[in-house]
Protein backbone atom coordinates (compact mmCIF):
# COMPACT_ATOMS: atom_id res chain seq x y z
CA UNK A 1 0.00 0.00 0.00
CA UNK A 2 1.11 3.41 -0.54
CA UNK A 3 2.58 5.47 1.57
CA UNK A 4 0.52 8.16 3.76
CA UNK A 5 2.53 11.20 2.68
CA UNK A 6 2.70 14.03 5.81
CA UNK A 7 3.65 17.33 6.98
CA UNK A 8 3.69 18.45 10.00
CA UNK A 9 2.91 22.46 11.17
CA UNK A 10 3.72 23.28 14.91
CA UNK A 11 5.41 26.16 16.71
CA UNK A 12 6.58 23.63 19.13
CA UNK A 13 9.59 21.65 18.69
CA UNK A 14 9.28 19.33 20.97
CA UNK A 15 5.43 18.58 20.00
CA UNK A 16 6.85 17.64 16.93
CA UNK A 17 9.84 15.42 18.09
CA UNK A 18 7.33 13.83 19.67
CA UNK A 19 4.88 13.45 17.15
CA UNK A 20 7.61 11.88 14.67
CA UNK A 21 8.58 9.14 17.25
CA UNK A 22 4.71 8.20 17.63
CA UNK A 23 4.51 8.23 14.14
CA UNK A 24 7.88 6.06 13.79
CA UNK A 25 6.48 3.38 16.26
CA UNK A 26 3.14 2.92 15.73
CA UNK A 27 2.05 4.20 12.46
CA UNK A 28 5.08 2.96 9.75
CA UNK A 29 2.87 3.76 6.84
CA UNK A 30 3.18 8.06 7.40
CA UNK A 31 5.99 9.22 5.51
CA UNK A 32 6.56 13.05 7.08
CA UNK A 33 8.03 14.87 3.94
CA UNK A 34 8.28 18.21 6.10
CA UNK A 35 8.12 19.56 9.65
CA UNK A 36 7.23 23.65 10.04
CA UNK A 37 7.57 25.28 12.84
CA UNK A 38 6.82 28.40 11.34
CA UNK A 39 2.58 28.78 9.83
CA UNK A 40 3.42 31.34 7.49
CA UNK A 41 6.48 29.12 5.88
CA UNK A 42 4.21 26.02 6.04
CA UNK A 43 1.53 27.78 4.13
CA UNK A 44 3.62 28.71 1.74
CA UNK A 45 4.84 25.57 1.12
CA UNK A 46 1.29 24.17 0.71
CA UNK A 47 0.36 26.75 -1.63
CA UNK A 48 1.95 24.40 -4.40
CA UNK A 49 2.86 20.92 -2.56
CA UNK A 50 -0.35 19.58 -0.90
CA UNK A 51 0.34 16.09 1.19
CA UNK A 52 -2.07 12.89 1.19
CA UNK A 53 -1.83 14.29 5.44
CA UNK A 54 -1.49 17.82 7.70
CA UNK A 55 -0.84 17.43 11.31
CA UNK A 56 -1.97 20.88 12.17
CA UNK A 57 -1.74 22.81 15.30
CA UNK A 58 -3.79 25.51 16.48
CA UNK A 59 -1.98 27.97 18.59
CA UNK A 60 0.45 29.59 16.60
CA UNK A 61 1.81 33.16 16.14
CA UNK A 62 1.11 34.67 13.00
CA UNK A 63 -1.32 32.31 11.69
CA UNK A 64 -2.87 29.62 13.59
CA UNK A 65 -4.22 26.52 12.09
CA UNK A 66 -7.80 27.92 11.22
CA UNK A 67 -6.52 30.62 9.10
CA UNK A 68 -3.52 28.51 7.86
CA UNK A 69 -6.30 26.67 6.44
CA UNK A 70 -8.65 29.60 5.31
CA UNK A 71 -6.22 30.81 3.31
CA UNK A 72 -5.63 27.57 1.54
CA UNK A 73 -9.30 26.67 0.96
CA UNK A 74 -10.21 24.67 -0.99
CA UNK A 75 -8.48 22.12 0.60
CA UNK A 76 -7.86 18.92 -0.89
CA UNK A 77 -5.99 17.28 2.49
CA UNK A 78 -6.80 15.07 4.91
CA UNK A 79 -6.40 17.70 8.47
CA UNK A 80 -5.78 16.07 11.77
CA UNK A 81 -5.70 18.90 14.17
CA UNK A 82 -3.31 18.22 17.48
CA UNK A 83 -3.38 20.81 19.99
CA UNK A 84 -3.34 21.01 23.89
CA UNK A 85 -6.38 22.58 23.75
CA UNK A 86 -9.69 20.66 23.26
CA UNK A 87 -11.81 23.98 23.40
CA UNK A 88 -11.67 24.29 19.53
CA UNK A 89 -13.19 20.63 18.44
CA UNK A 90 -16.22 21.71 17.13
CA UNK A 91 -15.17 24.34 15.25
CA UNK A 92 -12.30 21.55 13.67
CA UNK A 93 -15.03 19.47 12.50
CA UNK A 94 -17.09 22.25 11.14
CA UNK A 95 -14.05 22.65 8.94
CA UNK A 96 -14.12 19.13 7.91
CA UNK A 97 -11.05 17.79 10.10
CA UNK A 98 -11.03 14.49 9.82
CA UNK A 99 -9.93 13.90 13.86
CA UNK A 100 -8.95 16.16 16.38
CA UNK A 101 -6.02 15.15 18.80
CA UNK A 102 -5.64 16.72 22.39
CA UNK A 103 -1.72 16.92 23.62
CA UNK A 104 0.04 15.06 24.98
CA UNK A 105 -1.21 12.51 22.25
CA UNK A 106 -2.29 9.22 22.74
CA UNK A 107 -0.48 6.22 20.87
CA UNK A 108 -3.80 4.49 20.28
CA UNK A 109 -5.89 7.15 18.89
CA UNK A 110 -3.06 8.60 16.70
CA UNK A 111 -3.67 5.01 15.25
CA UNK A 112 -6.99 5.63 15.22
CA UNK A 113 -7.14 8.70 13.32
CA UNK A 114 -4.42 7.75 10.54
CA UNK A 115 -6.59 4.70 10.20
CA UNK A 116 -9.25 6.99 9.16
CA UNK A 117 -6.68 8.94 6.22
CA UNK A 118 -6.51 5.34 4.68
CA UNK A 119 -9.91 5.46 4.11
CA UNK A 120 -10.00 8.90 2.28
CA UNK A 121 -6.53 8.95 1.24
CA UNK A 122 -7.19 7.68 -2.61
CA UNK A 123 -9.35 11.05 -2.90
CA UNK A 124 -11.25 13.33 -0.77
CA UNK A 125 -15.11 13.45 -1.09
CA UNK A 126 -17.23 16.30 -2.67
CA UNK A 127 -18.79 16.49 0.29
CA UNK A 128 -15.75 16.88 2.26
CA UNK A 129 -14.35 19.49 0.24
CA UNK A 130 -17.62 21.58 -0.20
CA UNK A 131 -17.93 21.43 3.58
CA UNK A 132 -14.67 23.18 4.56
CA UNK A 133 -14.86 25.62 1.63
CA UNK A 134 -18.74 26.81 2.79
CA UNK A 135 -17.00 26.84 6.72
CA UNK A 136 -14.76 29.67 6.08
CA UNK A 137 -16.63 31.24 3.77
CA UNK A 138 -20.10 31.75 5.10
CA UNK A 139 -18.79 32.46 8.63
CA UNK A 140 -20.69 35.68 9.71
CA UNK A 141 -17.76 38.00 12.15
CA UNK A 142 -18.87 39.13 15.41
CA UNK A 143 -17.49 42.80 15.84
CA UNK A 144 -17.57 42.45 19.99
CA UNK A 145 -16.42 40.99 22.85
CA UNK A 146 -17.69 40.43 25.81
CA UNK A 147 -15.70 41.51 29.08
CA UNK A 148 -16.97 39.89 32.83
CA UNK A 149 -16.41 42.27 36.21
CA UNK A 150 -17.91 41.61 39.57
CA UNK A 151 -20.80 43.76 38.63
CA UNK A 152 -21.62 43.76 34.81
CA UNK A 153 -20.60 42.05 31.30
CA UNK A 154 -18.90 45.12 29.04
CA UNK A 155 -19.66 44.52 25.36
CA UNK A 156 -16.63 46.43 23.25
CA UNK A 157 -16.24 46.83 19.83
CA UNK A 158 -13.12 45.31 18.45
CA UNK A 159 -12.91 48.84 16.20
CA UNK A 160 -12.41 50.66 19.38
CA UNK A 161 -9.51 48.53 20.47
CA UNK A 162 -5.89 49.75 19.43
CA UNK A 163 -3.87 47.02 21.21
CA UNK A 164 -3.24 44.36 23.85
CA UNK A 165 -0.30 43.75 26.09
CA UNK A 166 0.10 40.36 27.32
CA UNK A 167 1.46 40.20 31.53
CA UNK A 168 2.06 36.51 32.09
CA UNK A 169 -1.14 35.21 33.27
CA UNK A 170 -3.26 38.36 31.90
CA UNK A 171 -4.28 41.20 29.21
CA UNK A 172 -4.60 44.53 29.17
CA UNK A 173 -7.01 45.88 26.43
CA UNK A 174 -6.59 49.33 25.32
CA UNK A 175 -9.24 51.27 23.66
CA UNK A 176 -9.70 54.56 21.90
CA UNK A 177 -11.59 56.23 24.74
CA UNK A 178 -8.54 56.04 27.05
CA UNK A 179 -9.89 52.62 29.13
CA UNK A 180 -8.07 49.82 29.61
CA UNK A 181 -9.77 46.11 30.30
CA UNK A 182 -7.57 43.89 32.27
CA UNK A 183 -9.10 40.06 31.41
CA UNK A 184 -7.70 37.23 33.10
CA UNK A 185 -6.17 35.41 30.18
CA UNK A 186 -2.54 34.69 28.43
CA UNK A 187 -2.58 36.32 24.81
CA UNK A 188 -1.98 32.60 23.39
CA UNK A 189 -5.35 31.76 24.46
CA UNK A 190 -6.88 34.47 22.99
CA UNK A 191 -4.68 35.15 19.84
CA UNK A 192 -7.08 33.67 17.85
CA UNK A 193 -9.95 35.21 18.53
CA UNK A 194 -8.34 38.90 17.68
CA UNK A 195 -6.79 37.65 14.72
CA UNK A 196 -10.19 37.00 13.38
CA UNK A 197 -10.61 40.54 13.63
CA UNK A 198 -7.59 42.25 11.53
CA UNK A 199 -5.38 41.91 14.98
CA UNK A 200 -1.86 40.58 14.28
CA UNK A 201 0.62 39.88 16.83
CA UNK A 202 4.12 41.92 16.55
CA UNK A 203 6.36 40.36 19.13
CA UNK A 204 5.69 37.74 22.67
CA UNK A 205 4.00 40.82 24.26
CA UNK A 206 1.86 42.64 22.14
CA UNK A 207 -1.20 42.52 19.68
CA UNK A 208 -2.36 45.68 17.38
CA UNK A 209 -5.22 46.20 15.41
CA UNK A 210 -4.12 46.71 12.15
CA UNK A 211 -6.19 49.44 11.20
CA UNK A 212 -4.58 51.89 14.08
CA UNK A 213 -1.56 51.64 12.47
CA UNK A 214 0.02 54.91 11.26
CA UNK A 215 4.01 54.64 11.07
CA UNK A 216 6.36 51.76 10.55
CA UNK A 217 9.48 53.16 11.22
CA UNK A 218 11.94 50.96 9.09
CA UNK A 219 15.23 51.38 10.64
CA UNK A 220 14.21 50.95 14.51
CA UNK A 221 11.71 48.57 14.01
CA UNK A 222 8.73 50.38 15.88
CA UNK A 223 5.18 51.31 15.25
CA UNK A 224 3.32 54.18 15.82
CA UNK A 225 -0.19 53.73 16.34
CA UNK A 226 -2.90 56.20 16.27
CA UNK A 227 -3.14 57.45 19.87
CA UNK A 228 0.64 58.27 19.89
CA UNK A 229 1.82 55.07 21.64
CA UNK A 230 4.98 53.56 20.04
CA UNK A 231 5.56 49.52 19.85
CA UNK A 232 8.36 47.54 19.31
CA UNK A 233 7.87 44.86 16.63
CA UNK A 234 10.49 42.04 15.71
CA UNK A 235 11.74 41.61 12.30
CA UNK A 236 9.84 38.65 11.70
CA UNK A 237 6.64 39.97 12.07
CA UNK A 238 7.54 42.99 10.32
CA UNK A 239 8.08 40.97 7.26
CA UNK A 240 4.10 39.60 7.60
CA UNK A 241 2.25 43.22 8.57
CA UNK A 242 4.10 44.91 5.36
CA UNK A 243 2.37 41.72 3.57
CA UNK A 244 -0.96 42.02 4.93
CA UNK A 245 -1.30 45.48 3.30
CA UNK A 246 -0.82 46.68 -0.40
CA UNK A 247 2.15 48.56 -1.14
CA UNK A 248 2.94 50.86 -3.60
Amino acid sequence: MKNIQAIVVDDERDSTKLLEILIRRHCPEVEILKVFHNSVEARDHLFSHQPDLLFLDIEMPILNGFDLLKQLTPIHFNTIFITAYNQYAVRAFKCAALDYLVKPVDPSELIEAVSKVKIFNNSLSTEHITASEEFFQSRTPINKIVIPSSTEFRFISFIDIIYIEANDNYICIYMNNGEKHVVSKTLKEVQSIFEESHFMRINRQYMVNLNKIVTLQRNENILILENGITLPISRIHKDTLLDRFNRF
